[in-house]
Parts: C-alpha cells; sequence; structure tokens
C-alpha cells in the first residue's frame, strides 16, 4: 500500500489495513480513513476524539446533501402543522415548477 501523503513534510511510516478503513501511524498521531484515502481522520493514539484532515470534495459535498435533505423533510413536516410554513413551501413549489418547465 503506498503510505498517504497527510502534509508537505510528514510521511506516513507504517500503514494497514482492516476490513473497514486504513490506518496509518505517525509517532503518537494515527491516521485513519474510513474510504480508502478519499476523507482522512487524525486522532491521538488511545484517544477517540479524531480530527478532519483530509476530504474528497465529491464526499464533503454529498454529506452537505444530505444534510439540506434531512432539513427539508423536517420542514415539510411541520408546514403540516404550521400554516405560514405550508404557504411558503406552496411559493417553493410553484417557483420550482417554473424554473424547471423553463429549463424544458
Amino acid at each position: 500500500m503506498t503510505p498517504i501523503r497527510t502534509r508537505p513534510s510528514v510521511l506516513t511510516l507504517s500503514t494497514m489495513t482492516t476490513e473497514s478503513k486504513t490506518l496509518a501511524s505517525v509517532g503518537a498521531t494515527i491516521y485513519e480513513s474510513p474510504d480508502g484515502g478519499k476523507t482522512i481522520y487524525a486522532r491521538e493514539h488511545g484517544s477517540s476524539h479524531r480530527t478532519l484532515v483530509r476530504s474528497d470534495n465529491a464526499v464533503l459535498e454529498m454529506q452537505q446533501a444530505i444534510k439540506l435533505r434531512d432539513k427539508l423533510l423536517d420542514i415539510i413536516f411541520l408546514s403540516k402543522t404550521v400554516p405560514a410554513l405550508k404557504e411558503q413551501l406552496d411559493k417553493l413549489e410553484m417557483l420550482y415548477t417554473l424554473i424547471k418547465n423553463e429549463n424544458n
């Protein structure tokens, strides 16, 4: 396996792959990648707290899209009991339909 370059001056000293993630260690810092190197987290040896070191833009965009989808679902459910929210959603849906029809 090719070592993961984490910073211009730091190269991992050892790597090992488990079923779900790649681990690389430099001194007391452990670098983990749950997706084969697209996203890399760093944590101190013996700690469960980890810090994002690098993230592939596609992965980050997907995480943001999932968060937005969840918010929109919450808004839709809340609009069933909040008339002002329902009214704004209806306007948004109308605007969306107009734009979509213009682009087709």
